[in-house]
């Protein structure tokens, strides 16, 4: 979740970060906004994030996008 979604609510960015915190793995979030109190130590927000280099990297396993913005 990237640029688009910067101005989530509160209680979504929470219950993103709920799920995230539960996962094994470590997980890096592009987001820029206010960070959620219920962060998991598995979790690394960062406001912007070379993609693909991340998308490279040997120790990524999955990435997950919103697909981009859908006009009508």
């Amino acid at each position: 979740m990237g640029s688009m979604i910067s101005d989530m609510h509160h209680t979504k960015s929470s219950i993103i970060a709920n799920v995230l915190s539960s996962l094994p793995q470590r997980v890096v979030w592009r987001y820029s906004g206010v960070v959620p109190e219920n962060i998991g130590t598995n979790i690394k927000i960062m406001d912007w994030i070379p993609q693909n280099d991340l998308m490279g990297h040997k120790n990524t396993k999955l990435f997950i996008t919103h697909g981009g913005l859908i006009q009508n």
